[in-house]
C-alpha cells in the first residue's frame, strides 16, 4: 500500500518512535484535539491512551463516526493493556472520555463496524472495563 497509494500515516506524537522505521516520510504526527482534513469532511484526533501511550481515535462530530483503533470494540470490548506502553487505568479513563460522545458509526481496527447506536457499544466497553480497575 505505502508503495501504491503513497499514503499519509497519522500518528500520535508518543507513538512516533514505534512506527518511524516503518513509515518514514508518510508518517504526520499528530496530537490531541488536531484536525485531519479529509474529503469526508474533518475527524478531530482524541488522544486515548490504555492500549498504547500514543493510542488515538479520530471523530467525525457532524457524521457521528468514530475510528476507534484499538481503543474500543464492539459488544463491549476494549483494547488490550498488556503492552510495553499499556495502561489500565489510562484506557479506562479513555473509554469514560469516548463514552460521553455521541457515535452511530463507530470502525474499530479490529473485527465488524458497528453501524448504529454505536455509543450503547462504547459505554458497554467502559462498564466492562472498569469492572478490572
Amino acid at each position: 500500500i505505502l508503495e501504491r497509494a503513497d499514503p499519509k500515516v497519522f500518528v500520535h506524537k508518543l507513538d512516533t518512535t514505534f512506527i518511524a522505521s516503518r513509515f518514514g516520510q508518510n508518517l504526520v504526527t499528530v496530537e490531541d484535539g488536531d484536525l485531519i482534513e479529509t474529503e469526508l469532511g474533518p475527524y478531530k484526533v482524541i488522544w486515548t491512551p490504555g492500549h498504547t501511550e500514543g493510542s488515538m481515535c479520530l471523530y467525525n462530530e457532524e457524521e457521528k463516526i468514530l475510528f476507534s483503533g484499538d481503543t474500543v470494540f464492539p459488544d463491549g470490548s476494549f483494547g488490550r493493556f498488556d503492552g510495553e506502553s499499556g495502561n489500565l487505568k489510562s484506557i479506562i479513563e479513555s473509554l469514560k472520555k469516548l463514552s460521553m460522545l455521541e457515535v452511530d458509526i463507530m470502525l474499530p481496527g479490529h473485527g465488524p463496524p458497528v453501524l448504529e447506536n454505536a455509543s450503547e457499544h462504547i459505554k458497554q466497553s467502559y462498564i466492562n472495563a472498569s469492572r478490572y480497575g
